[in-house]
């Protein structure tokens, strides 16, 4: 081991000298170096070799070689990089490419060695590198597209990016990610070439020849796209395929084509194309419903955007009618309603296209309502819509009400007409809205709490007949509600009263922790606060929660800290001990202890 060491202390001896001759280190750096390189050596070349000291080795190198870059930077000095920085990169490939030996299936090994490769500019030995991990790692599809990213990008290399995501498909063929990404690469490829020929046309240098034509028209693309979608068969790649060409007009005519031709039963299809139309792409769709478009022109008029805009949204309205004769369905209809909003949402429309938007934007609504086609979704956004516009009030609760009667168990729903209700500050009408709410929805928390605290601001004689209500119903609503309740009766009727609803509520099961909690601040506040009763709080918390919560205990300790007995608190630790399950003892402790250095 020892001789295998030595020679290769031997290969460094050079490197050094010259280090020592531009002065960039020290006599002792020098010395240190050679000590720790000599170290590391020893650590790699033992039996047992471990991973994380090949990593301790190309760290120690990294930073050796920032050091001397600094050092350049400083003095000036700018000979001898082959004989010192070229040596250390190509230690540091070596002592990679050792590691990953060792260690094939560590992905992150690999990928630290491709950053090294860039930031030291050794892009080839990445490339053969890529081509090693892609041996191994075959069965990941996303590294064969980082390889081809990186022979895009770091070696300007097309067809080397293309032949990665190429032999990618052989070992997946039904992968949608390497067919998009091998589309998108010959999309850009394509668009390229259109501007070298412009250019060169411009300069009178262009020769034509077949391959390059055919990539230029599509042909290469248009392969892609077929042989693709004939491994992966659905519409939703399609449409994400599209997606990726947007601006190049002929391929997306061929996709917007093949969704008519193939899909035309498909509710996705009427949905693109009419994003299409509204985006101002011509997508002949008549075809779908056994017509072609008629081609007629359009009168042009003197304010040219807003015309246009508006026929765009015409053309969307009438392809969404006719998608529904064929296709009368929930998936449609939710397609159809979300465009009308956004179209109708949308903040670029002047006042004439604001008016005619929230038209046809009600009338589809409507619409919608007349066959129940309209989501608790879109209820919302029906309401959103109103407001926006400042529709009456009269109007907005019809929407709600009939919100609520389509979808009776949709919290949103009910919550947000049960707050517009109390917000016309019209009590009697928020109960009856309330009532019918918690006949669906009785479990429902924020339904009682903003009922609630509407009567307690506006201090109504029907608040304590709503708490104890709630509070009747047990459940999470009573659990809820009993701390409120608690709080309340001590704001409005003083503390004596609070405690006797505290009383009454020690004998109800099961118990409720934000209870005593809430007593025992409502205690604690007190001017004139009596010990004896908060104590009593802490102890029955302690009681019935003392065995899996090890907060109570450090509430009763801290109180007696801060305001009760100190004396009292080692008694409290030492029932708190006896008390807790074993696995919370060390929480309790660690807290305890961190209460004692801060107070």
């Amino acid at each position: 081991m020892a001789e295998f060491v030595e020679f290769r202390c031997e290969e460094w001896v050079g490197e050094v000298d010259v280090m020592k001759k531009l002065n960039l280190f020290e006599p002792h750096e020098i010395k240190s170096l050679v000590t720790k390189r000599r170290e590391l050596e020893y650590k790699i070349e033992r039996r047992k070799k471990s991973k994380e000291d090949y990593l301790k080795y190309i760290q120690y190198e990294v930073d050796l070689l920032k050091i001397i870059t600094a050092r350049r930077k400083k003095s000036g000095i700018k000979t001898g990089e082959k004989s010192i920085e070229s040596q250390i990169v190509n230690r540091i490939i070596k002592l990679f490419k050792q590691v990953i030996f060792r260690h094939p299936s560590d992905i992150k090994l690999w990928m630290s060695l491709f950053k090294f490769c860039k930031d030291a500019k050794k892009h080839s030995v990445a490339s053969k590198m890529l081509t090693k991990m892609l041996q191994i790692h075959s069965n990941n599809e996303e590294l064969w597209i980082y390889a081809s990213d990186w022979e895009l990008e770091h070696s300007n290399s097309f067809e080397n990016a293309r032949n990665f995501l190429t032999k990618g498909l052989r070992h997946h063929p039904s992968s949608e990610l390497l067919y998009m990404e091998l589309f998108k690469l010959e999309l850009m490829h394509m668009t390229n070439q259109i501007k070298i020929k412009e250019i060169k046309l411009k300069n009178d240098d262009y020769q034509p020849n077949e391959i390059t034509e055919n990539i230029i028209n599509g042909k290469i693309v248009e392969i892609v796209f077929n042989t693709a979608v004939k491994a992966i068969e659905n519409i939703d790649f399609k449409v994400k395929l599209l997606k990726l060409c947007k601006g190049v007009s002929n391929i997306e005519d061929m996709i917007l084509q093949s969704l008519i031709q193939n899909h035309p039963f498909e509710e996705l299809t009427w949905y693109t194309i009419a994003k299409k139309e509204y985006l101002g792409k011509k997508c002949n769709w008549k075809v779908l419903i056994g017509k072609d478009d008629d081609g007629e022109e359009i009168e042009e008029s003197e304010d040219k955007e807003t015309e246009s805009l508006k026929n765009r949204i015409e053309r969307v309205l009438e392809i969404y009618k006719e998608s529904l004769k064929k296709l009368n369905t929930d998936k449609m209809w939710e397609y159809y309603l979300s465009h009308l909003h956004k179209i109708c949402n949308a903040n670029y429309l002047n006042s004439e296209l604001r008016d005619f938007t929230y038209k046809i934007f009600i009338e589809g609504m409507k619409d919608g309502l007349e066959v129940n086609k309209v989501s608790e979704e879109n209820f919302m956004k029906w309401i959103e819509i109103m407001k926006k516009f400042n529709r009456e009030c009269d109007e907005l609760e019809e929407v709600y009400l009939n919100g609520v009667e389509k979808h009776p168990k949709s919290l949103t729903l009910w919550f947000e007409y049960l707050r517009f209700t109390l917000c016309k500050n019209d009590e009697e009408k928020g109960e009856k809205v309330f009532k019918k709410a918690i006949k669906y929805l009785p479990e429902e928390v924020s339904l009682w709490e903003l009922m609630i605290e509407y009567l307690k601001l506006s201090e109504s004689h029907k608040t304590e007949e709503i708490f104890m209500e709630g509070i009747g119903m047990g459940g999470q609503v009573s659990t809820y509600l009993k701390p409120l309740y608690l709080k309340w009766v001590v704001e409005k009727k003083g503390i004596e009263e609070g405690r006797k609803i505290f009383q009454a509520a020690e004998f109800q099961h099961p118990p409720c922790l934000k209870l005593y909690k809430t007593m025992c601040d409502l205690e604690s506040d007190e001017k004139n606060f009596s010990s004896s009763h908060i104590r009593k709080c802490h102890d029955l918390a302690c009681l019935y929660f003392g065995r899996d919560n090890p907060s109570v205990w450090l509430d009763s300790i801290k109180w007696e800290l801060v305001k009760g007995d100190v004396t009292k608190v080692h008694e409290i630790h030492r029932r708190a001990l006896n008390s807790l399950k074993p696995e919370m003892t060390d929480k309790f402790l660690t807290e305890y202890n961190f209460i004692k250095i801060n107070l």
